[in-house]
């Protein structure tokens, strides 16, 4: 009988610590059985030394891992979460990318450029999120980009999600810097473009922003 008991708690043991390891489903059913195993041995078997050990040992392999599983999956699911909102600026930043590399390859054909554009915007607009204010400046760009085409809408989906953009932060200078050079494309608002390029150095937390923005001020001012 004891050599039984000591056996099977070493079993479910074995498995407890599998499920510490690698965060497997089978280590919950161990443990589960492991605490009442534990506490009959210890009480069944007080006076043999060696069983009390194994099944003090056990008890507290199955506390350990309960204590560890309780923590891990919220630490994954939290960097899970991160690197997801992180990944969506880069991925339509990627795909500009290509797309601009295509339209300057000699062998693209006009139905390839159109067809990888509509593909590009679609995708930018998936990518859309109120918790990433920065998808919105990405969707701005990639309108930009269609606007040189002379994509129909373009410009005015290029102002929309660059005017999003700086609603989610008022008080930060690249959303007004970025609004400011899709504005000054068109000459007739050149002005408008530099007050908001005065706006951006305004707001400029280093001195190196503050001379990339007042770049632009006297840019749009000339």
């Amino acid at each position: 009988m004891r050599i039984l008991l000591s056996s099977t708690i070493t079993t479910l043991a074995a498995l407890a610590l599998v499920g510490i390891l690698f965060q497997n489903r089978w280590s919950e059913i161990a443990s589960f059985l492991l605490i009442p195993l534990s506490i009959g041995t210890f009480l069944l078997y007080k006076k043999n030394l060696k069983i009390v050990i194994v099944a003090i040992l056990a008890f507290l392999l199955t506390f350990f891992f309960f204590a560890r599983s309780t923590t891990v999956p919220d630490k994954v699911s939290d960097n899970r979460n991160i690197s997801q909102i992180s990944s969506v600026r880069d991925n339509v930043e990627n795909r500009l990318q290509e797309f601009q590399l295509l339209i300057t390859s000699d062998n693209a054909t006009q139905q390839e450029i159109n067809q990888s554009l509509q593909s590009l915007i679609t995708f930018a607009e998936s990518k859309v999120d109120n918790n990433n204010p920065k998808s919105y400046q990405d969707l701005g760009k990639v309108y930009e980009a269609a606007m040189v085409l002379g994509t129909p809408g373009a410009d005015e989906g290029a102002a929309l999600a660059y005017n999003t953009y700086c609603e989610f932060d008022l008080e930060n200078p690249e959303c007004y810097a970025t609004l400011a050079k899709f504005i000054g494309l068109d000459k007739s608002q050149r002005q408008l473009a530099a007050s908001l390029a005065t706006k951006a150095m305004e707001l400029a937390k280093t001195r190196e922003d503050v001379l990339k923005y007042n770049q632009l001020v006297e840019y749009f001012s000339e």
